[in-house]
């Protein structure tokens, strides 16, 4: 016959602390792996994207957003330079998409011969670089202007161009500092 000893049971008052300590650094070690797996954080540098972005914000730039969709009008994003040796993401907001015509006439933006209607930026161009006439956009470019449009280095410009999708890092879409810009972006 086979018996079998009771089991002393043993109180040990630590034990639910250290539970909760153990699933609280699990979380936080779990998020932040999210994180650092989808999600990018990048410093807003210069004053093309005021009043959106400033200079010295810090953004979180979701990196696979365009994995599962196409860029739309009017998204912020961050994309790589063509400029070599610079290491910094650039920020601008789409304004043309993939096969449209894009030109500045009369300090406005125009689609295909039309006039860009609500526009989240209301302000006249000042100089329209190569938009002048009309910029042609191929298959997977995108046409980007940065918010304060009249002190933005854009796609008006020959460095920076027409943005092919394969340079594009992703969506910025929230803001973590400073604090009083503390949450998702607006606008």
């Amino acid at each position: 016959m086979i018996t079998f000893k009771k089991r002393e049971i043993i109180y040990r008052p630590y034990e639910p602390v250290m539970k909760f300590i153990v699933d609280i650094v699990l979380i936080i070690c779990a998020a932040y792996l999210f994180v650092m797996a989808f999600f990018t954080n990048v410093n807003v540098v210069g004053h093309s994207m005021n009043d959106t972005l400033n200079d010295g914000d810090v953004a979180l730039i979701n990196k696979v957003a365009y994995d599962f969709g196409k860029p739309d009008r009017y998204d912020v994003i961050a994309f790589e330079p063509k400029v070599a040796n610079v290491s910094e993401y650039y920020i601008k907001r789409i304004i043309g998409l993939p096969g449209e015509t894009v030109q500045i006439k009369d300090g406005r933006v125009y689609i295909d011969g039309s006039l860009l209607k609500n526009d989240v930026i209301d302000m006249q161009i000042y100089n329209a670089g190569i938009a002048s006439e009309p910029v042609k956009l191929g298959a997977n470019e995108y046409f980007v202007l940065g918010d304060n449009r009249n002190n933005s280095e854009d796609s008006r410009y020959g460095d920076i161009g027409n943005i092919n999708k394969k340079y594009i890092v992703g969506k910025v879409w929230f803001v973590i500092s400073p604090k009083d810009k503390f949450g998702f972006l607006k606008g």
